[in-house]
């Protein structure tokens, strides 16, 4: 089973291009208001701009902290306090002054009267992505504003849209046309948006498509509708899905909370959630809650409300699938899964199917209260199933068929249990504790049970090469109040006799027939009764052999 939750993290990364768009549109409109807030600004446009032979500047001052400076090739006062500004160009300092913003239009139209203000036609606007610092303040103030923006611009992001509209009472601007969003490390688009600069929210209304690249990978963000809440930190998304090289995730209602310095903190998905990998496997739950480090990887998950998964490895002709009510996530480094905690009703089942002149199915079903469940790293960003840990009562069923031949039924339980498995996720072993049992039945018809306070068993591999399938039981050894029951394969025209055998450890060895029982072994076969140092059993006939310091006792029904 291959499961890697970096994929987890698309939805993050790709997240981060509206994150950054939008943070800065606020700034970018918070700030414009501030002229069109002067309501007289078309009579004071004689009075403070400056004429230039190519049109005129106007520029707002404080502290001798440029805020921001409007520049317009032609003012044209129209009636009823209109007016209007051709070609213009606006650019913003951020108030630090380690920001440069630019918004160009061919015509904006004030409306005095209303508070408002229109692009006539389309709307360019440059974006400083935060941590970038054009070189009017790297090299010094005398440099000169646009000089400044045009180095910055590795450093941008751009904006096109067209039917802008800003009301400065409400302070609202929206546009119902289509937006494009392009940045060094992707692009977008969207339909419709609507920006709050009083409530500090981005509503980006339908069709929202954004790709990004980052680290040579290439992701793809569909969602029908966004929304930003600056004063939160938030961005919600409704129907989304992240597609990548390595899969997709898909979420009915997401929410990104986010850090001040713009990384990304947790992600809160309802309405369903599900990760699908390009490796075949498939995690689906109601809800979930991803918690992420400084770096946007992800650390912690927990999922809730029947938790599904499935994984598929054509190669190995292997099927897992699984479920539980809940499961906690852990992971390493790069937000590859190191530990899934599952829990209430979990179940796991795997099938397993090898080629060849003597074909082999194998299934089998894990179920427990709770289980740990461990991977290592395969390589290629994917992980690979190392470890079961289950504990409050497992049951391990299996069911095995080699060729035509019968279905072979076996159990493996114990209060604890522990499975290991070996590169290819292929089982090695298993050893459990409290309450042991094993039971096993054989091609002829015979039947045996073992129980005590331990065991321990080993399996081998049958097929070849990435065929391998966990089939048979190598060796088991069982201690601690051993309990055996046998039942030899029906003979006709006789009811075969149960078997019964106790001591302190019984050890079977898969190559052979013959279960070694010592520690003061006892044998009952209807009336006999067989004492020994050690005593052979053996699985298909119910022969015993008994060795050193035998005793015997025989007592008839009369």
């Amino acid at each position: 089973m291959r499961l890697s939750i970096e994929r987890l993290r698309t939805l993050i990364l790709v997240a981060g291009i509206l994150l950054v768009a939008a943070l800065v549109v606020f700034l970018i409109l918070g700030r414009w208001r501030n002229p069109f807030n002067r309501k007289d600004l078309p009579h004071k446009l004689g009075v403070d701009i400056q004429q230039e032979a190519n049109g005129v500047t106007y520029t707002q001052s404080r502290a001798g902290h440029t805020l921001f400076k409007i520049h317009a090739s032609k003012v044209v006062q129209l009636k009823a306090g209109n007016a209007l500004l051709h070609d213009v160009k606006i650019e913003l300092y951020g108030t630090d002054g380690k920001r440069v913003d630019r918004i160009e239009g061919g015509e904006f139209e004030y409306n005095q009267k209303e508070g408002t203000a229109e692009a006539r036609g389309p709307v360019e606007i440059w974006l400083t992505k935060p941590g970038v610092e054009p070189p009017a303040v790297a090299q010094g103030l005398g440099k000169s504003l646009s000089g400044a923006a045009q180095v910055a611009a590795n450093g941008q992001i751009h904006v096109k849209t067209s039917g802008l509209s800003f009301n400065q009472e409400s302070g609202i601007a929206q546009t119902s046309q289509k937006l494009d969003f392009e940045m060094a490390q992707g692009k977008g688009s969207a339909m419709g948006a609507i920006f709050d600069t009083q409530k500090e929210s981005l509503i980006l209304d339908h069709a929202v498509d954004l790709s990004s690249e980052r680290g040579g990978s290439s992701m793809h963000l569909l969602a029908q509708h966004a929304e930003f809440d600056r004063d939160k930190q938030q961005l919600h998304l409704h129907a989304a899905t992240v597609e990548s090289a390595r899969g997709n995730v898909q979420a009915g209602q997401a929410t990104v909370d986010f850090r001040d310095n713009g990384s990304a903190a947790k992600i809160q998905a309802e309405s369903g959630i599900t990760f699908t990998t390009d490796s075949g496997s498939h995690v689906a739950a109601p809800r979930g809650l991803i918690n992420l480090d400084d770096a946007s990887q992800p650390h912690h998950a927990h999922l809730e409300g029947g938790v599904t998964l499935e994984s598929t490895s054509p190669e190995q002709g292997r099927r897992v699938t699984g479920h539980a009510q809940s499961a906690e996530l852990e992971f390493a480094a790069q937000g590859l899964l190191q530990q899934a905690r599952l829990e209430q009703n979990v179940e796991l089942e795997s099938h397993e199917q090898t080629t060849g002149r003597q074909p082999t199915e194998f299934h089998r079903k894990w179920r427990a209260p709770q289980a740990e469940i461990g991977f290592r790293e395969q390589g290629h960003h994917q992980v690979e199933l190392a470890r079961i840990h289950g504990w409050g009562g497992v049951v391990v069923e299996s069911e095995s068929r080699q060729g035509q031949g019968p279905v072979l039924p076996s159990l493996l339980a114990a209060d604890d249990l522990t499975g290991d498995f070996a590169v290819g996720g292929v089982l090695q072993q298993v050893h459990g504790t409290g309450h042991a049992r094993l039971e096993e039945s054989a091609a002829n018809g015979s039947r045996q049970k073992s129980s005590g306070d331990r065991l321990e068993v080993h399996f081998s591999a049958s097929g070849k090469g990435s065929s391998k399938a966990q089939t048979e039981i190598q060796s088991a050894t069982i201690e601690g109040h051993v309990l055996i029951s046998e039942l030899p394969a029906p003979k006709p025209g006789s009811a075969p006799q149960e078997l019964r055998a106790t001591g302190s450890r019984a050890d079977y060895e898969g190559t052979g027939e013959l279960l070694h029982l010592t520690g003061s072994p006892r044998v009952v076969d209807a009336g006999f009764e067989l004492t020994a140092t050690r005593i052979d059993l053996a699985r298909q006939s119910g022969d015993a052999f008994a060795h050193g310091d035998v005793k015997a006792s025989w007592m008839s029904g009369k």
